[in-house]
């Protein structure tokens, strides 16, 4: 076979199986992630008081959280976080708020592939107590949040003008973490658009209103 057709005949044989390996790896690896995503995403509700189970709209994209009578507990979405040290996967946050949509309740990272000892320690609960000389954890203090993400959402819960980092002059400061501002900045930015999002599918724009016989319509 002369050369000018076995290297491109060859080059294309090679392209068809790294694809072909590459789809395989794919498909694994994201059904593992979006099961991961729902297992954070089912957490997140559980943490909310009276939580019994949820309604999701998918087309608005955000849940109702519901207690064991049927009554509204809370609202979710989840939100990317813009600003992320990695642009190409941002973090991926769970925001659950309260009925009204005024205060964050709960804020969760469902995915985070942030820098490993930076970034990533978003999700990350330091070891607190000692063993022998090592770091370890009693399994009650395993479940704690991890404390950034706990501090987000605040012991009364916060406003979206409460958000904002220490080093941002929030009316509630919320610490930043020491070498991750970035990651920190782009969470704290990323539950306030979700705090933000649970508000306008609260309170949607009223319908125009038709009047008489002239089929005008008036906003009300």
């Amino acid at each position: 076979m002369p050369d000018a057709l076995r290297f491109p005949l060859v080059l294309g044989l090679v392209c068809a199986v790294s694809g072909a390996s590459l789809a395989v790896v794919y498909n694994a690896t994201h059904e593992r992630i979006k099961r991961s995503e729902r297992r954070k995403l089912a957490a997140a509700f559980e943490d909310i008081e009276g939580y019994a189970s949820f309604e999701e709209k998918k087309t608005e994209g955000y849940y109702r959280l519901l207690d064991a009578s049927g009554a509204l507990v809370g609202l979710a979405t989840e939100v990317e976080c813009p600003g992320s040290y990695n642009s190409t996967e941002p973090v991926k946050l769970v925001v659950v708020a309260d009925p009204s949509a005024e205060r964050v309740l709960y804020v969760g990272v469902t995915r985070c592939s942030e820098t490993p000892g930076f970034g990533a320690r978003v999700v990350e609960s330091p070891p607190v107590n000692t063993w022998g000389g090592k770091l370890s954890r009693r399994p009650d203090e395993e479940r704690k949040r991890p404390p950034f993400q706990a501090g987000l959402s605040g012991a009364e819960g916060r406003t979206a003008g409460e958000l904002a980092l220490e080093a941002d002059g929030g009316a509630v400061p919320i610490d930043g973490m020491t070498g991750a501002t970035i990651t920190a900045r782009a969470v704290t930015r990323g539950t306030r658009l979700g705090l933000e999002k649970l508000k306008s599918v609260r309170a949607p724009a009223a319908p125009a209103a038709i009047t008489g016989a002239t089929g005008k319509h008036e906003n009300r």
